[in-house]
């Protein structure tokens, strides 16, 4: 838990200098389309179980995330969420806002967090980036994971290529 903090912190660091200035959290956005109550069951003892380590019931670090947008909500996980919210912090409970599914209310909160050409066209945005997680995706896990292969083998011979050209301009020098 600690590690993922540090490693959150430095990235969110490393992204302010990158955007020449102070950036102070981040916008979650989570899909729950095809939640089960298995799932949500899951995740709440999950969580019950991680919240008992902290003082107080409260994560020890400091606070990362400003907004949690959570779009296609069942009926079941917005019931769930309404009796569950008070064993959260108020300040941590405010940040969480439901969405129905094809709720118009959904791209306009987001669009006072994140620039549409940053949103994968799955969640209403305008990114050309390709999106293969969730109901969306155009492949499945093996199709997945050979083109990551295949990337993976196209950097390692790019990389081959990079430094056998390097080598014969040493030699030809």
């Amino acid at each position: 838990d600690w590690y993922y903090c540090l490693f959150y912190w430095d990235t969110l660091y490393v992204e302010s200098l990158n955007a020449g200035c102070a950036l102070s959290g981040r916008t979650l956005v989570v899909d729950v389309s095809g939640i089960t109550i298995t799932k949500i069951k899951r995740t709440l003892e999950l969580a019950t179980k991680q919240m008992a380590g902290w003082p107080e019931k409260e994560h020890p670090y400091p606070e990362g995330l400003k907004q949690t947008l959570v779009c296609n909500v069942p009926w079941i996980a917005e019931k769930f969420w309404n009796s569950s919210k008070m064993f959260f912090p108020a300040r941590d409970v405010a940040k969480v806002k439901l969405f129905k599914a094809s709720d118009p209310d959904f791209v306009k909160e987001l669009q006072k967090h994140v620039q549409l050409d940053q949103v994968p066209v799955a969640f209403g945005g305008a990114s050309d980036e390709p999106w293969c997680y969730g109901r969306d995706a155009l492949q499945t896990p093996s199709e997945r994971a050979e083109l990551s292969m295949q990337k993976f083998a196209q950097r390692v011979s790019n990389r081959r290529n990079s430094l056998r050209l390097s080598i014969q301009a040493r030699q030809s020098a």
